[in-house]
């Protein structure tokens, strides 16, 4: 079977993908929405942005690793891949949190279970947060299209023996159990999920929604932080970055002015009768600095 990457393809034939860490990359650039990392989220809405006609540029902290790059080996892929090199921690050091931090997010390196949002957690966030239309009923249409273009669906391989066992224990106790969903194509079934997939099965935003965003002329800038937003009254100005990578070469750009590492600036420029939706789902129209 043939191992594509699309990354790596799109790449060579001319895709707009910046590496903000390299010299000589632009320090202002305009485009009717930008949005912020490029993981579950990100990745989805710049598909369905781009797909709309809109101008997309999407920012992400982390390096971008293509399948080819992937070599299920842990002391590689720690430090490109995960935030804090896989040691995040919860604030009192209780529970390590594997937070991706690389083109395609924790899409990137988690292992392919895909669940619809709990009931439970929705109510939560409708109480807590006033997201009023966060129900199942009016997800369940997103949940499918998700489903659908992710290739979500059961586990079809065999358990192996230790999961066996806990069916077999859960169905003594009346718990209910299934197989897992999983958002993968044609797996080899290696175990290295978390390393980021080699074969490209796993259908993480690298493969899927990037890839599909990046071809009707998103543009991708890797490498790059996003640090704060810059107001006037309730209006976005733009959006301020720095290369959170530049640091570690020895040509990097420093301002002059206090001797911290030159910026960035990413902002969106609508026609006068216009209003966009940042990703923050702010409407604010915005011009270019």
């Amino acid at each position: 079977m043939t191992i594509r990457d699309p990354m790596g393809d799109g790449i060579a034939a001319g895709w707009k993908v910046l590496d903000a860490s390299l010299p000589g990359a632009p320090r202002a650039m305009e485009a009717d929405v930008v949005i912020v990392g490029s993981g579950a989220g990100g990745g989805i809405a710049a598909e369905i942005l781009t797909a709309s006609g809109l101008e997309v540029i999407l920012v992400e902290e982390g390096p971008l690793k293509s399948t080819r790059d992937f070599r299920m080996r842990e002391a590689e892929a720690y430090p490109h891949l995960y935030q804090e090199s896989a040691a995040r921690k919860t604030r009192d050091k209780a529970i390590n949190i594997l937070q991706g931090r690389c083109v395609g997010g924790s899409t990137t390196v988690n292992w392919a279970s895909s669940f619809r949002t709990p009931a439970s957690t929705l109510a939560f966030w409708r109480e807590r947060f006033g997201l009023a239309d966060y129900t199942p009923e009016a997800l369940q249409p997103w949940f499918e299209m998700v489903e659908r273009r992710l290739n979500i669906g059961p586990w079809q391989r065999a358990p192996n023996t230790n999961n066996t066992l806990m069916r077999t224990g859960a169905t003594t106790l009346g718990i209910p159990v299934g197989e897992i969903r999983r958002n993968v194509r044609d797996c080899w079934n290696l175990g290295y999920c978390g390393m980021g997939c080699p074969t490209g099965a796993k259908q993480s935003m690298l493969v899927t929604t990037i890839p599909s965003a990046l071809g009707r002329g998103a543009m991708l800038i890797h490498r790059l932080r996003a640090e704060r937003l810059v107001t006037a009254g309730t209006r976005i100005d733009a959006l301020e970055c720095w290369s959170a990578w530049r640091w570690r070469r020895t040509e990097c750009i420093r301002d002059r002015s206090d001797g911290r590492y030159a910026h960035a600036i990413l902002s969106w420029r609508p026609a006068p009768s216009e209003r966009r939706h940042c990703c923050c789902d702010r409407s604010c129209p915005i011009r270019m600095v």
